[in-house]
């Protein structure tokens, strides 16, 4: 019975050693292939993030752009609607009888 378990002791001691030897270097290349292999999928991923920044930040350009051309258009739609309310509004007291009578009263009122 000594004489299996010293033989089997052997065995034991040799695997080790032999997965000691040979197997640290092995373990060692796997995880550096490991490891660039990540590097090298980090990388792809942070260039597809760039692309990615800069195609959003175009479109925001493009946005921002169609807003404010648009907000012009409105404002200036609303600066001549506006403008002409104020005309007719104009015509109007002009047109009132006695607003010439009228007017030396405001200038005096204004200078006072």
């Amino acid at each position: 019975m000594g004489q299996i378990y010293a033989k089997s002791r052997e065995i034991a001691v040799f695997i080790r050693d032999l997965v000691l030897i040979a197997g640290a270097p092995a373990i060692a290349y796997v995880a550096l292939q490991m490891h660039s292999a990540h590097v090298e999928a980090l990388k792809d991923q942070n260039a597809a993030l760039k692309e990615r920044l800069e195609l959003a930040e175009k479109l925001s350009y493009d946005r921002a752009l169609c807003v404010i051309t648009s907000q012009k258009t409105l404002f200036e739609g609303d600066k001549k609607q506006l403008q002409e309310t104020i005309d007719k509004l104009s015509l109007e007291l002009r047109n009132r009888s006695g607003w010439e009578n009228r007017s030396h009263l405001v200038t005096k009122q204004k200078v006072k």
